[in-house]
């Protein structure tokens, strides 16, 4: 059986949509990883968002803020 140009075209774009999708979902859990490897907070990249552990909950990442003192 042989497809149609058409055909082919749509999958390639399907197929090309989903490769950039995976990228782009492996860069948002590595950036999750960059901002909180360091910290001290337990944090994870689960249901496209980072979580990090504030006390007992899990929190998403733009609802924590942590305020650093400056030594001296």
């Amino acid at each position: 059986m042989r497809l149609s140009p058409a055909t082919l075209a749509l999958l390639s774009v399907g197929v090309a949509g989903l490769v950039a999708s995976g990228i782009w979902l492996t860069g948002m859990a590595q950036d999750c990883h960059t901002r909180w490897h360091r910290s001290g907070f337990a944090y994870e990249w689960r249901d496209h968002t980072c979580f990090v552990q504030a006390g007992s909950r899990w929190l998403p990442e733009r609802a924590v803020r942590v305020h650093v003192k400056e030594p001296g």
